[in-house]
């Protein structure tokens, strides 16, 4: 099944993941978005998953378990709850829920969020669905292990500690300023003895 392609290839120089991401998005032309970087993969099934349960249930994202890899990476293969099913809000706020890999979006979520925010530049992903949840809470789980993230050490984005951390509490604060209503039990919950 083809869900959707970019139109040719698309060169923008050294600027990073998110700056190409967004001129993908620009060109694409399918009805779901999925992002796979170069060096990740999916199981052969992953997309024709995805999006079953997508359409199946209604949602506008679905999302699925996935494995860390990589040379020396000892990471077992981890199935994120049901978010659908309990706080969403407060799971989000916690850490990034997934991956970018391990999600089809429909597009007319993509394109209402205007793609990646290039500010918060290692928490872009952590940014681009705390955003998305701001627009839905309608999600659908494939419990299944389809994507494989590939774990370079020093040579990626996230291998920066303490500016991921940085920017993922940026886009946390920045969730919260806005979406005041989404967080509001939160903020009672947390006051109670």
């Amino acid at each position: 099944m083809r869900i959707g392609s970019a139109s040719g290839l698309v060169y923008t120089g050294r600027l990073g993941p998110y700056p190409a991401r967004n001129a993908g998005l620009a060109r694409a032309r399918g009805a779901f978005i999925a992002f796979l970087d170069a060096d990740d993969w999916w199981r052969s099934d992953a997309l024709d998953k995805l999006h079953a349960a997508l359409v199946e249930r209604g949602a506008d994202i679905a999302y699925c378990g996935w494995q860390n890899v990589g040379d020396g990476v000892k990471a077992e293969p981890f199935l994120p709850p049901p978010y659908e099913d309990e706080d969403t809000v407060a799971h989000f706020l916690r850490t990034c829920p997934w991956p970018i890999h391990a999600a089809l979006v429909r597009r007319e979520v993509v394109d209402r969020l205007g793609g990646f925010s290039e500010r918060r530049f290692s928490a872009m992903d952590y940014d681009f669905w705390l955003r998305a949840l701001a627009l839905t809470r309608r999600l659908a789980r494939v419990p299944e292990v389809l994507a494989f993230y590939r774990w370079h050490n020093l040579g990626q984005v996230s291998a920066v500690k303490w500016r991921q951390v940085l920017d993922g509490l940026d886009a946390q604060r920045s969730f919260i300023r806005r979406n005041p209503d989404l967080v509001a039990h939160l903020r009672r919950s947390s006051s109670q003895p």
